[in-house]
């Protein structure tokens, strides 16, 4: 049997990267940010500038669980981090 998994799409704004050791420059200049996330078995994070070219994002490892949703917010979990965003 094959497991077929859609790619997700939806805008948001990267509230929170935990641990804070793991916190890289990028992205806290991220921080506060919106842009479109894409999913599936990672996470894309793009934000675009005003002239619709792509101004900053990320990508990041393997997703170990599926993303879930709790007042408002999406976390992501990889195998170090957990990326927290706000959904627009």
């Amino acid at each position: 049997m094959v497991e077929i998994k859609k790619t997700r799409t939806m805008l948001g704004t990267l509230v929170d990267i935990t641990p804070p050791d793991t916190k890289a420059r990028r992205f806290l200049r991220m921080q506060g940010r919106s842009g479109n996330l894409t999913y599936r078995d990672r996470l894309e994070f793009i934000v675009l500038g005003e002239d619709g070219q792509i101004e900053d994002g990320f990508r990041t490892s393997e997703l170990v669980r599926a993303p879930h949703t709790e007042k408002g917010y999406v976390m992501f979990e990889t195998k170090n981090s957990c990326y927290k965003f706000r959904q627009i």
